[in-house]
């Protein structure tokens, strides 16, 4: 069982990094893509890959926070959770929680704290890669 707990622990980290990607491509098309001229090849591909990366946002997100859960399930019953990794959980199920509600119109207040949420759960993920414990 520690092969299928390992397993979705990086299953989990994948579908999150492919969420925190919707705040990066963002960022990054804002600064640099969109000054770029509408004729250009760089900027067409780009917003494409935007695109996929923001249409799918949302679903990864809840992806990630369901293996999450399994995964949490599986270390609790077959092996002693870590603290890193009962925190980052806890995290990164509050940020699809929030997710969830942003999309019931509740933008203005929750946007922030979505995102907080979601920088302090991929910075503890990475302390749970590198401590475990």
């Amino acid at each position: 069982m520690g092969e299928l707990g390992e397993f979705l622990g990086w299953v989990t980290g994948v579908c999150f990094i492919a969420a925190v990607l919707n705040y990066v491509v963002k960022r990054v098309n804002r600064r640099w893509v969109a000054p770029l001229p509408k004729e250009s090849s760089f900027r067409r591909l780009y917003q494409k890959l935007m695109r996929l990366v923001v249409k799918y946002h949302r679903y990864v997100g809840i992806g990630a926070a369901a293996v999450a859960a399994v995964h949490l399930l599986v270390q609790i019953t077959w092996k002693f959770p870590s603290v890193t990794g009962l925190i980052t959980a806890a995290l990164l199920i509050a940020t699809a929680v929030l997710g969830s509600l942003l999309l019931f119109g509740h933008k203005s207040r929750l946007l922030v704290p979505h995102r907080i949420a979601a920088a302090s759960g991929f910075a503890l993920f990475l302390a749970h890669l590198i401590f475990k414990l």
